[in-house]
Protein backbone atom coordinates (compact mmCIF):
# COMPACT_ATOMS: atom_id res chain seq x y z
CA UNK A 1 0.00 0.00 0.00
CA UNK A 2 1.33 3.58 -1.00
CA UNK A 3 2.57 5.88 1.84
CA UNK A 4 1.30 9.31 2.60
CA UNK A 5 4.21 10.53 0.94
CA UNK A 6 4.14 8.35 -2.03
CA UNK A 7 0.47 9.42 -2.49
CA UNK A 8 1.10 12.98 -2.01
CA UNK A 9 4.20 12.91 -4.88
CA UNK A 10 1.88 10.33 -7.26
CA UNK A 11 -0.70 13.69 -6.96
CA UNK A 12 2.09 15.78 -8.08
CA UNK A 13 3.71 13.59 -11.03
CA UNK A 14 0.01 11.99 -12.58
CA UNK A 15 -2.08 15.34 -12.16
CA UNK A 16 -0.58 18.24 -11.05
CA UNK A 17 2.99 19.19 -13.50
CA UNK A 18 0.80 18.87 -16.78
CA UNK A 19 -2.06 20.53 -15.17
CA UNK A 20 -0.11 23.78 -14.84
CA UNK A 21 0.64 24.08 -18.46
CA UNK A 22 -2.32 22.56 -19.97
CA UNK A 23 -3.52 25.97 -21.28
CA UNK A 24 -0.74 26.83 -22.86
CA UNK A 25 -0.86 24.17 -25.77
CA UNK A 26 -2.49 26.46 -28.37
CA UNK A 27 0.30 29.33 -27.67
CA UNK A 28 3.02 29.61 -30.12
CA UNK A 29 6.36 27.84 -30.14
CA UNK A 30 8.09 30.99 -28.34
CA UNK A 31 5.69 30.42 -25.15
CA UNK A 32 5.89 26.84 -25.31
CA UNK A 33 10.08 27.05 -25.17
CA UNK A 34 10.19 29.06 -22.11
CA UNK A 35 7.20 26.96 -20.23
CA UNK A 36 9.62 23.95 -21.12
CA UNK A 37 12.33 26.00 -19.01
CA UNK A 38 9.76 26.91 -16.36
CA UNK A 39 8.96 22.61 -15.88
CA UNK A 40 12.75 22.36 -15.47
CA UNK A 41 12.83 25.26 -13.01
CA UNK A 42 9.79 23.43 -10.91
CA UNK A 43 11.48 19.91 -11.30
CA UNK A 44 14.93 21.69 -9.37
CA UNK A 45 13.05 23.49 -6.90
CA UNK A 46 9.68 22.26 -6.11
CA UNK A 47 9.43 18.53 -5.81
CA UNK A 48 12.11 17.76 -3.23
CA UNK A 49 13.17 18.46 0.78
CA UNK A 50 11.04 17.20 3.56
CA UNK A 51 8.10 18.24 2.20
CA UNK A 52 7.15 19.06 6.17
CA UNK A 53 4.63 21.89 5.38
CA UNK A 54 2.56 20.33 2.13
CA UNK A 55 2.19 17.13 3.94
CA UNK A 56 0.74 18.68 6.40
CA UNK A 57 -2.11 19.99 4.57
CA UNK A 58 -2.84 16.01 3.39
CA UNK A 59 -2.32 14.23 6.57
CA UNK A 60 -4.53 16.73 8.63
CA UNK A 61 -7.47 16.73 6.24
CA UNK A 62 -6.82 12.46 6.45
CA UNK A 63 -7.10 13.34 10.38
CA UNK A 64 -10.01 16.03 10.78
CA UNK A 65 -12.53 14.23 7.84
CA UNK A 66 -13.78 11.04 8.89
CA UNK A 67 -12.86 8.06 6.67
CA UNK A 68 -16.18 7.35 5.31
CA UNK A 69 -15.87 10.83 3.82
CA UNK A 70 -12.81 11.15 2.35
CA UNK A 71 -13.95 11.50 -1.52
CA UNK A 72 -11.46 11.57 -3.91
CA UNK A 73 -12.38 15.05 -5.16
CA UNK A 74 -11.79 15.98 -1.41
CA UNK A 75 -8.24 14.54 -0.82
CA UNK A 76 -7.29 16.21 -4.17
CA UNK A 77 -7.64 19.43 -2.75
CA UNK A 78 -5.97 18.56 0.22
CA UNK A 79 -3.16 17.72 -1.80
CA UNK A 80 -3.28 20.78 -4.30
CA UNK A 81 -2.58 22.79 -1.50
CA UNK A 82 0.01 20.66 -0.08
CA UNK A 83 1.66 21.63 -2.95
CA UNK A 84 0.68 25.18 -3.03
CA UNK A 85 2.63 25.62 0.27
CA UNK A 86 5.59 23.50 -1.28
CA UNK A 87 5.15 25.67 -4.43
CA UNK A 88 5.69 28.81 -1.97
CA UNK A 89 8.20 26.97 -0.26
CA UNK A 90 10.05 26.95 -3.34
CA UNK A 91 9.62 30.63 -4.43
CA UNK A 92 11.17 31.79 -0.97
CA UNK A 93 13.93 29.95 -1.04
CA UNK A 94 15.41 30.81 -4.25
CA UNK A 95 14.59 34.13 -3.37
CA UNK A 96 16.71 33.53 -0.03
CA UNK A 97 19.73 31.87 -1.68
CA UNK A 98 20.26 35.01 -3.52
CA UNK A 99 19.81 36.91 -1.01
CA UNK A 100 21.99 35.30 1.28
CA UNK A 101 24.83 34.38 -1.36
CA UNK A 102 24.19 30.62 -0.18
CA UNK A 103 25.90 27.80 -2.18
CA UNK A 104 23.50 24.99 -1.45
CA UNK A 105 20.26 24.09 -0.90
CA UNK A 106 19.28 20.57 -0.30
CA UNK A 107 22.05 19.23 -1.47
CA UNK A 108 22.56 20.56 -4.62
CA UNK A 109 24.03 24.24 -5.81
CA UNK A 110 21.37 26.76 -5.22
CA UNK A 111 19.01 27.42 -8.26
CA UNK A 112 20.62 30.60 -9.27
CA UNK A 113 24.32 29.06 -9.36
CA UNK A 114 23.25 26.82 -12.11
CA UNK A 115 24.68 27.58 -15.83
CA UNK A 116 22.32 30.18 -17.23
CA UNK A 117 19.95 30.89 -14.84
CA UNK A 118 21.88 33.85 -12.35
CA UNK A 119 19.44 36.76 -11.97
CA UNK A 120 16.83 34.99 -14.04
CA UNK A 121 15.63 33.12 -10.90
CA UNK A 122 13.87 36.52 -9.39
CA UNK A 123 11.55 35.67 -12.30
CA UNK A 124 11.45 31.80 -11.51
CA UNK A 125 10.61 32.93 -8.36
CA UNK A 126 7.68 34.91 -9.28
CA UNK A 127 6.64 32.50 -11.46
CA UNK A 128 6.25 30.42 -8.40
CA UNK A 129 4.10 32.28 -6.63
CA UNK A 130 2.17 32.81 -9.81
CA UNK A 131 1.33 28.87 -9.70
CA UNK A 132 0.12 29.07 -5.97
CA UNK A 133 -3.17 31.13 -6.99
CA UNK A 134 -3.66 28.99 -10.07
CA UNK A 135 -3.60 25.97 -8.24
CA UNK A 136 -5.73 27.05 -5.90
CA UNK A 137 -8.70 28.09 -8.36
CA UNK A 138 -8.03 24.86 -10.34
CA UNK A 139 -9.02 22.23 -7.62
CA UNK A 140 -10.93 24.42 -5.01
CA UNK A 141 -12.97 27.22 -7.24
CA UNK A 142 -15.67 25.53 -6.26
CA UNK A 143 -15.03 24.99 -2.44
CA UNK A 144 -16.95 27.04 0.36
CA UNK A 145 -13.88 28.16 1.91
CA UNK A 146 -11.98 28.72 -1.43
CA UNK A 147 -11.90 32.96 -0.89
CA UNK A 148 -10.86 32.20 2.52
CA UNK A 149 -8.05 30.29 1.40
CA UNK A 150 -6.89 32.55 -1.01
CA UNK A 151 -7.02 35.50 1.52
CA UNK A 152 -4.75 33.23 4.09
CA UNK A 153 -2.40 32.15 1.27
CA UNK A 154 -2.73 36.34 0.15
CA UNK A 155 -1.84 37.46 4.06
CA UNK A 156 0.84 35.05 4.87
CA UNK A 157 2.69 35.65 1.26
CA UNK A 158 2.64 39.51 2.85
CA UNK A 159 3.79 38.30 6.02
CA UNK A 160 7.07 36.41 4.88
CA UNK A 161 7.95 39.08 2.69
CA UNK A 162 7.48 41.59 5.37
CA UNK A 163 9.70 39.47 8.16
CA UNK A 164 12.30 38.57 5.51
CA UNK A 165 12.56 42.35 5.20
CA UNK A 166 12.41 42.57 8.75
CA UNK A 167 15.72 40.24 8.72
CA UNK A 168 17.30 41.80 5.53
CA UNK A 169 17.57 44.98 7.52
CA UNK A 170 18.54 44.13 10.97
CA UNK A 171 22.72 42.93 10.38
CA UNK A 172 24.77 46.49 10.36
CA UNK A 173 27.49 47.08 7.50
CA UNK A 174 30.20 45.06 8.09
CA UNK A 175 33.55 47.46 8.35
CA UNK A 176 36.98 46.32 8.31
CA UNK A 177 38.54 47.23 11.83
CA UNK A 178 35.39 48.77 13.01
CA UNK A 179 33.58 46.48 16.30
CA UNK A 180 30.26 44.43 15.15
CA UNK A 181 27.16 46.58 16.18
CA UNK A 182 24.74 44.50 18.05
CA UNK A 183 22.46 47.26 18.98
CA UNK A 184 19.54 45.50 16.42
CA UNK A 185 20.06 42.59 17.84
CA UNK A 186 17.62 41.46 20.60
CA UNK A 187 15.47 38.74 21.67
CA UNK A 188 12.49 41.12 20.86
CA UNK A 189 13.91 41.49 17.44
CA UNK A 190 14.92 38.08 16.78
CA UNK A 191 11.58 36.60 17.79
CA UNK A 192 9.65 39.29 15.66
CA UNK A 193 12.11 38.45 12.05
CA UNK A 194 11.13 34.21 13.17
CA UNK A 195 7.23 34.63 13.61
CA UNK A 196 6.93 36.70 10.26
CA UNK A 197 9.57 35.22 8.22
CA UNK A 198 9.02 31.74 9.36
CA UNK A 199 6.29 31.00 11.69
CA UNK A 200 3.49 31.98 9.86
CA UNK A 201 4.04 29.92 6.52
CA UNK A 202 5.63 27.14 7.53
CA UNK A 203 3.30 26.20 10.66
CA UNK A 204 -0.03 28.38 10.76
CA UNK A 205 -0.23 28.49 7.09
CA UNK A 206 -0.70 24.35 6.59
CA UNK A 207 -2.86 23.30 9.67
CA UNK A 208 -5.20 26.70 9.04
CA UNK A 209 -5.14 25.54 5.00
CA UNK A 210 -6.19 22.13 6.13
CA UNK A 211 -8.95 23.06 8.91
CA UNK A 212 -10.49 25.27 5.91
CA UNK A 213 -9.72 22.20 3.57
CA UNK A 214 -11.85 20.72 6.14
CA UNK A 215 -15.09 22.93 6.50
CA UNK A 216 -13.82 24.41 9.74
CA UNK A 217 -13.88 27.73 9.34
CA UNK A 218 -14.65 29.17 12.49
CA UNK A 219 -12.84 32.11 13.66
CA UNK A 220 -11.87 31.22 17.12
CA UNK A 221 -10.47 27.98 16.45
CA UNK A 222 -8.56 29.12 13.65
CA UNK A 223 -6.95 32.10 15.99
CA UNK A 224 -6.25 29.23 19.27
CA UNK A 225 -4.35 27.28 17.10
CA UNK A 226 -2.71 30.04 15.13
CA UNK A 227 -1.30 31.21 18.48
CA UNK A 228 -0.10 27.30 19.41
CA UNK A 229 1.07 27.15 15.40
CA UNK A 230 3.34 30.78 15.68
CA UNK A 231 4.98 29.20 18.95
CA UNK A 232 5.84 26.13 17.11
CA UNK A 233 7.23 28.05 14.11
CA UNK A 234 9.34 29.77 16.84
CA UNK A 235 10.54 26.82 18.12
CA UNK A 236 11.55 25.34 14.67
CA UNK A 237 13.48 28.63 13.92
CA UNK A 238 15.21 27.93 16.74
CA UNK A 239 16.27 24.41 15.56
CA UNK A 240 17.36 25.51 12.27
CA UNK A 241 19.55 28.38 14.09
CA UNK A 242 21.14 25.38 16.07
CA UNK A 243 21.55 23.28 12.96
CA UNK A 244 22.83 25.85 10.95
CA UNK A 245 26.20 25.95 13.55
CA UNK A 246 26.17 22.50 14.66
CA UNK A 247 24.11 20.05 12.41
CA UNK A 248 25.85 17.75 9.75
CA UNK A 249 25.50 19.27 6.31
CA UNK A 250 25.23 15.94 4.55
CA UNK A 251 22.51 15.57 6.56
CA UNK A 252 20.75 18.83 6.48
CA UNK A 253 21.69 19.37 3.05
CA UNK A 254 23.47 23.24 3.62
CA UNK A 255 26.69 24.54 4.42
CA UNK A 256 25.67 26.38 7.43
CA UNK A 257 26.61 30.30 7.24
CA UNK A 258 24.34 32.63 9.62
CA UNK A 259 27.62 33.56 11.58
CA UNK A 260 29.19 35.06 8.20
CA UNK A 261 25.52 36.27 7.03
CA UNK A 262 25.98 38.33 10.41
CA UNK A 263 22.28 36.52 11.27
CA UNK A 264 19.88 37.49 14.08
CA UNK A 265 20.21 33.79 15.15
CA UNK A 266 19.41 32.56 18.62
CA UNK A 267 22.68 31.70 19.26
CA UNK A 268 23.81 35.14 18.94
CA UNK A 269 20.85 36.43 20.83
CA UNK A 270 21.75 33.84 23.48
CA UNK A 271 25.58 34.34 23.47
CA UNK A 272 25.17 38.15 23.79
CA UNK A 273 23.30 37.68 27.11
CA UNK A 274 25.84 35.26 28.66
CA UNK A 275 28.87 36.78 27.63
CA UNK A 276 31.87 38.41 29.38
CA UNK A 277 33.46 41.76 28.01
CA UNK A 278 36.52 39.90 26.65
CA UNK A 279 34.14 37.10 24.94
CA UNK A 280 31.68 40.18 23.63
CA UNK A 281 34.67 41.48 22.00
CA UNK A 282 35.86 38.94 20.30
CA UNK A 283 31.92 38.58 19.31
CA UNK A 284 32.08 42.05 17.87
CA UNK A 285 35.64 41.77 16.38
CA UNK A 286 34.91 38.40 14.14
CA UNK A 287 30.76 38.13 14.04
CA UNK A 288 30.09 38.84 10.42
CA UNK A 289 33.04 37.90 8.60
CA UNK A 290 33.61 35.65 5.98
CA UNK A 291 37.05 33.90 6.68
CA UNK A 292 37.16 30.49 8.57
CA UNK A 293 39.12 31.92 11.12
CA UNK A 294 36.81 34.26 12.53
CA UNK A 295 33.70 31.93 12.48
CA UNK A 296 36.22 29.21 14.55
CA UNK A 297 37.01 32.19 16.66
CA UNK A 298 33.11 32.65 17.12
CA UNK A 299 32.20 28.96 17.39
CA UNK A 300 34.46 28.99 20.06
CA UNK A 301 32.60 31.84 22.44
CA UNK A 302 29.92 29.55 21.71
CA UNK A 303 31.33 26.98 23.10
CA UNK A 304 32.75 28.26 26.07
CA UNK A 305 29.27 29.69 26.85
CA UNK A 306 27.52 25.50 26.99
CA UNK A 307 24.96 26.84 24.30
CA UNK A 308 24.61 23.32 23.39
CA UNK A 309 23.56 22.66 26.36
CA UNK A 310 21.15 25.70 26.62
CA UNK A 311 19.53 24.38 23.19
CA UNK A 312 18.71 21.54 24.15
CA UNK A 313 17.28 22.63 27.79
CA UNK A 314 15.34 24.77 25.42
CA UNK A 315 13.94 22.40 23.02
CA UNK A 316 12.84 19.80 25.83
CA UNK A 317 10.92 22.70 27.99
CA UNK A 318 9.41 24.70 24.98
CA UNK A 319 8.12 21.17 23.29
CA UNK A 320 6.44 19.89 26.92
CA UNK A 321 5.25 23.88 26.79
CA UNK A 322 3.46 23.13 23.55
CA UNK A 323 1.90 20.04 24.27
CA UNK A 324 0.61 21.22 27.40
CA UNK A 325 -1.18 24.32 25.43
CA UNK A 326 -2.61 21.59 23.08
CA UNK A 327 -4.11 19.26 26.13
CA UNK A 328 -5.58 22.43 27.65
CA UNK A 329 -7.06 23.68 24.21
CA UNK A 330 -11.15 23.50 23.77
CA UNK A 331 -14.22 25.13 22.48
CA UNK A 332 -17.66 25.30 23.22
CA UNK A 333 -19.35 22.69 21.83
CA UNK A 334 -21.18 25.28 19.97
CA UNK A 335 -18.56 26.00 18.01
CA UNK A 336 -17.06 22.97 17.79
CA UNK A 337 -17.97 19.56 18.14
CA UNK A 338 -16.28 17.50 20.77
CA UNK A 339 -15.11 14.90 18.18
CA UNK A 340 -13.64 18.04 15.78
CA UNK A 341 -12.15 19.21 18.63
CA UNK A 342 -9.84 16.53 19.52
CA UNK A 343 -9.15 16.13 15.78
CA UNK A 344 -7.92 19.20 15.79
CA UNK A 345 -6.13 18.72 19.09
CA UNK A 346 -4.24 15.44 17.49
CA UNK A 347 -3.27 17.49 14.20
CA UNK A 348 -1.39 19.96 16.55
CA UNK A 349 0.32 17.19 18.39
CA UNK A 350 1.18 15.40 15.23
CA UNK A 351 3.05 18.54 13.58
CA UNK A 352 4.62 19.24 17.20
CA UNK A 353 5.99 15.52 17.37
CA UNK A 354 7.31 15.90 13.52
CA UNK A 355 9.70 18.22 14.57
CA UNK A 356 10.96 17.63 18.07
CA UNK A 357 14.67 16.54 18.10
CA UNK A 358 14.91 16.81 14.70
CA UNK A 359 18.23 16.49 12.74
CA UNK A 360 17.36 18.12 9.57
Amino acid sequence: MASILEKFDEFYEAKLKDRLFASYSSQPQCILDVNKRFKEMIDYNVPHGKKLRGLCVYESVLELIEAEKQTEILLDQAKAIGWCIEFLQGSFLIADDMMDNSKTRRGRPCWYLNDNVGSVAINDSFFLISNVFTIITEYLGNHPNYSKLFELFNETFTNTVIGQGLDLITPPKVTDGCPFNFENYTEERYFSIVKWKTAFYSFSLPVQAALLVSFIDSSEVHQKCREILIDMGCFFQVQDDYLDCYGDPKVTGKVGTDIEESKCGWLIIKALKKCSSEQRDILERYYGRSEPEGVSKVKDVYKQLNLVSDYEQFERNEYERIINVIDNLCFDSSVLEIDKTQRVKNVLRMYAKKIFKRIK
